[in-house]
């Protein structure tokens, strides 16, 4: 597929799996997807201000509406993902998502590696989110199909 049409198909599916989603949104949807296609073979790491440079909104605070929908199953264009520095390697180490939302659904947060308890405060310092593509994105833009 070409990139307006991988961006025409999501489009799609988000409206109809929204009864009615605001303009500001889903055109912030469609910014983020034409980023996405632009670049799906050259990055795989996407972090919230590459998303919102991306997405054009101009309140920060939607953002969080719009990766709702690039997140989610049924969408399945974005996968959240989370790393955190690992001072031993002195290299930063993916941490198992489940994981991570574990530790925010029981509000009781420890350091992934070493253990020791976190605050809240804390655990938002040293756990760091970004985004990938998921496969069923990468799979629009297969060589000789579709």
């Amino acid at each position: 597929m070409n990139n307006h049409k991988v961006t025409t198909k999501y489009i799609k599916e988000i409206e109809s799996k929204a009864n009615s989603i605001p303009v500001c949104i889903l055109l912030a949807c469609k910014n983020i997807l034409d980023y996405l296609c632009e670049y799906v073979f050259e990055t795989d790491y996407y972090t919230y201000d590459i998303l919102l440079e991306a997405s054009k909104l101009k309140n920060e605070n939607l953002l969080k509406d719009v990766i709702f929908y690039l997140t989610d199953s049924d969408i399945n264009v974005l996968i959240y993902k989370f790393e955190i520095y690992d001072e031993d390697s002195e290299s930063m180490i993916s941490v198992d998502s489940a994981r991570i939302f574990r530790f925010y659904i029981s509000k009781k947060f420890c350091h992934p590696l070493y253990g020791n308890e976190l605050t809240f405060e804390e655990f938002n310092n040293e756990v760091i989110p970004f985004f990938s593509t998921s496969e069923n994105f990468k799979s629009c833009f297969n060589v000789g199909g579709k």
